[in-house]
């Protein structure tokens, strides 16, 4: 905003319209209910944080486990990495799959 006094003038125009309606003097300052939420809602999402590393550590290792059975059976790695063929023929019109 420095480059541009024009826009930095209207900015500061209207953060003092702003803080003449409102009656505050700068920024409003947390209470302390303020913070007890914000303590609150970081334990909540820590806590679903955790939840979902445990999720994705089990499926880090069934998909070890899905990769080393398939290995042991016979499937080649190039196998493994080969595209999904198609569920559907993309021939077949919608009125013929029913």
């Amino acid at each position: 905003m420095e480059k541009r006094a024009g826009i930095k003038a209207a900015y500061l125009r209207r953060v003092a319209l702003r803080t003449a309606e409102n009656g505050a003097a700068g920024p409003r300052l947390k209470s302390s209910a303020d913070s007890s939420d914000d303590d609150r809602r970081v334990v909540n999402l820590r806590a679903e944080n955790e939840k979902l590393r445990a999720v994705l550590r089990e499926y880090d290792c069934r998909l070890v486990r899905y990769v080393g059975n398939a290995l042991a059976h016979g499937l080649t790695e190039a196998q493994l990495d080969a595209p999904l063929r198609p569920l559907v023929d993309p021939k077949i019109k919608s009125r013929k799959r029913r």
